[in-house]
């Protein structure tokens, strides 16, 4: 900011110097003149500390992908098993960019996005992945994600994968589901089964058993039939999703406006 203010300095200075000479100047073709040089100078000028220019465009472009949270915005949080593929939805339905690999606890704060639903702007949060274990032997990313849901007016977009390849199994993940539907069982919940593409047929939506290795994925379709099935990679079911997270949003709304006027009849 030094350097552009610096630069801002001289330019103006230029400027008021090339002003004085065209007040000064008796006929069109010297006013003329006289601008045409000052752009001259004032172009070189930039040329030569284009650098701080560029510098200061680069840090506003990566503050601007800073996540914004307002905590009494409405929010939907992205919450699973580590590496079920919460961050690729993200990416997919909102404003955000978290990182993407494929690893376990690859999110290890939170990331934060934005959408529109009913010209109301709302949060969507890539959230560090939650083990099967108690809150006490939870750690600190583990936590942030508790906390979100705790903390902040959220609805949950429960993710799962049925492949057996995200390191944590169908049985230990619908265990972390069972946790917090009985931890937070006001919330909105959207369940999701991501990785579509892969462990459904085409043809007839059945569970595509070559390449869905874990035991009990029959089970999770079986327990919950109307997750969505959605493949950040092939965008299957991301239209449907976006839907579903728009319902959930009036949803919450509207659970919010009878929470007021509840409060407001005790008072």
């Amino acid at each position: 900011l030094g350097d552009v203010a610096q630069l801002r300095k001289k330019v103006n200075e230029i400027c008021k110097m090339y002003s004085n000479k065209v007040k000064n100047s008796r006929k069109k073709q010297e006013v003329i003149e006289v601008m045409n040089e000052a752009f001259d100078v004032v172009e070189r000028v930039f040329s030569r500390n284009s650098d701080a220019i560029l510098r200061l465009k680069a840090n506003a472009i990566q503050l601007r992908k800073l996540p914004q949270v307002e905590l009494t915005e409405a929010t939907i949080a992205l919450v699973g098993a580590p590496n079920v593929g919460k961050s690729s939805l993200v990416r997919h339905l909102s404003s955000g960019e978290p990182e993407v690999n494929s690893y376990p606890f690859t999110t290890r704060d939170i990331k934060m996005g934005h959408f529109f639903a009913e010209g109301k702007r709302h949060q969507l949060t890539d959230t560090p992945g939650l083990l099967m274990r108690s809150n006490s032997m939870r750690n600190n990313m583990e936590n942030l994600t508790m906390a979100t849901l705790s903390y902040l007016p959220t609805s949950v977009l429960f993710v799962m994968d049925l492949t057996g390849q995200c390191g944590t199994n169908v049985t230990q993940q619908l265990e972390v589901r069972d946790e917090l539907l009985s931890e937070f069982p006001e919330k909105q919940w959207i369940d999701v089964f991501t990785k579509s593409d892969l462990v459904f047929n085409p043809s007839d939506g059945s569970l595509n058993k070559e390449r869905c290795t874990d035991p009990n994925a029959e089970t999770a379709v079986e327990e919950i039939p109307n997750a969505l099935r959605v493949s950040s990679s092939t965008e299957e079911g991301l239209r449907e999703l976006k839907e579903g997270m728009v319902d959930v949003m009036l949803r919450f709304h509207l659970q919010e406006e009878g929470n007021d006027r509840i409060d407001s009849s005790k008072s």
